[in-house]
């Protein structure tokens, strides 16, 4: 199992986010997630500089911090992106729904 897959379209939209941002070429891209209360956790992307103790992983030729408490929540995953006419963003896809048995 990978680590964590992105599709095509997700990243193309990250290609075109970090121009748009003009992300410093020092800056990677951070997967994390925010809060993991009864209603679970919302799934953060960005572009950020390294932290230490930050898990680097190479995915599709693009570096990929994440912070080691949050590993156990993104490891595994898909990220996706749509874009039509009801919605945009990225769809952060759990392996479970990857994988349903």
């Amino acid at each position: 199992m990978d680590l964590l897959r992105f599709t095509d379209s997700a990243l193309a939209a990250i290609s075109k986010m970090r121009q748009e941002l003009n992300a410093p070429m020092d800056y990677s891209l951070r997967v994390g997630v925010r809060g993991a209360g009864c209603v679970g956790v919302s799934y953060l992307l960005g572009f950020d500089k390294y932290r230490p103790g930050d898990r680097i992983i190479d995915v599709q030729g693009m570096k990929i911090f994440i912070n080691p408490k949050h590993g156990m929540h993104v490891l595994g995953m898909e990220i996706g992106y749509i874009e039509n006419q009801n919605e945009k963003g990225f769809v952060f896809i759990t392996p479970e729904k990857i994988n349903p048995e």
